[in-house]
């Protein structure tokens, strides 16, 4: 069993801060944090949080995804499933951070499969699907 934690970065998903989940993940003996966020914004924190506390950390960006990206949002809307994507190294870090840029600058949000084939390496992302989603996808 792997836990997977959200903090407060993804607004109203958690109430735990990075370095809480960091002190519960001490207390609990865990060699490794896997940490699901929405955004970007919490990395660096927890990045830190991880270093401080000798805990290693993986980091995975929950985000959008669909076939195509349409302009039209109700059609968005009907294909949008959510998607994980950790990173396993500093390569994959830089990766999740193309792919966040490209999903929010391009796409409101959300990251179409050609657009993510591009930017995707096997040997510094992971994907995840959750599951409810994975049912629909």
């Amino acid at each position: 069993m792997i836990p997977l934690f959200k903090s407060h970065y993804s607004i109203g998903k958690s109430i735990l801060r990075p370095s809480e989940i960091f002190e519960l993940a001490k207390e609990s003996n865990l060699e490794k944090v896997f940490l699901v966020e929405d955004s970007l914004v919490g990395f660096l924190e927890a990045d830190k949080h991880s270093k401080q506390q000798e805990i290693d950390l993986a980091f995975g960006l929950r985000i959008n995804a669909c076939n195509k990206v349409s302009t039209d949002k109700k059609e968005n809307e009907k294909c949008f499933h959510k998607i994980i994507i950790f990173a396993k190294d500093g390569e994959g870090c830089k990766l999740v951070n193309k792919i966040y840029s490209k999903a929010f600058c391009d796409n409101e949000g959300a990251i179409d499969f050609p657009s993510l084939k591009k930017l995707w390496n096997d040997k510094h992302l992971i994907l995840a699907i959750p599951f409810y989603d994975s049912f629909i996808f």
